[in-house]
């Protein structure tokens, strides 16, 4: 307590410190547009995690805080973290599958939750408790569409005629998917996220 001043001068609350606060430049750069400050603080955390930041990225970001209060007593306070991606191996499609969703990048995606909820169903229909249903949009002008049921069954279903009816439905492009491979709460459940340093945490308030 009564260690802000110190914390100042030692300059742990910016570049090359301990921490980095408001590395958009806080309120002061961008006004207060009351509903969207908050929006704006979970886009620039967002973007740190991902690396997209350009001059304003803080090195090896993992972890951030997004701090906001006003109207009042109105406060949030939320933590977001960097998840490293699914390692995911491509699989050769056979000749007799007639399933359109088989020739998307993102199947990959969808074979390693199956596999998950075969070896955790239990857990993960606890934690969960839903039937997400994913459209995909493939380049070259094909849908393909994904049911994963955490609710009841625990599998992965494909194309429309599932018979499921989604409590949660994400549409995206094929491409997209794969790309981050982390579509779903689904399939984020058993990665551990990244060891936080003090150095990569990176805060908007």
């Amino acid at each position: 307590m009564g260690k802000a001043g110190e914390f100042i001068d030692r300059g742990d609350n910016t570049y090359g410190g301990k921490f980095v606060v408001n590395p958009s430049g806080g309120l002061i750069s961008k006004g207060h547009p009351l509903g969207a400050t908050g929006l704006a603080q979970c886009y620039e955390l967002c973007k740190q995690l991902r690396n997209e930041c350009n001059k304003r990225q803080v090195t090896n970001a993992k972890v951030g805080l997004q701090h906001n209060l006003g109207l009042g007593g109105a406060c949030v306070v939320g933590l977001y973290k960097k998840y490293k991606p699914l390692q995911l191996q491509q699989t050769s499609m056979t000749d007799s599958s007639d399933c359109i969703e088989n020739s998307f990048q993102s199947e990959v995606v969808f074979k390693e939750i199956e596999r998950r909820l075969k070896e955790e169903k239990a857990t993960l229909i606890k934690k969960f408790k839903a039937i997400y249903s994913f459209e995909l949009a493939g380049a070259d002008g094909k849908k393909g569409v994904w049911f994963v049921d955490a609710k009841k069954d625990g599998v992965v279903l494909r194309g429309q005629s599932s018979g499921l009816k989604a409590d949660c439905t994400i549409k995206m492009k094929d491409g997209d998917c794969f790309k981050r491979r982390i579509p779903t709460p689904m399939s984020c459940a058993s990665i551990a996220p990244s060891s936080a340093s003090p150095a990569s945490l990176g805060a908007e308030t």
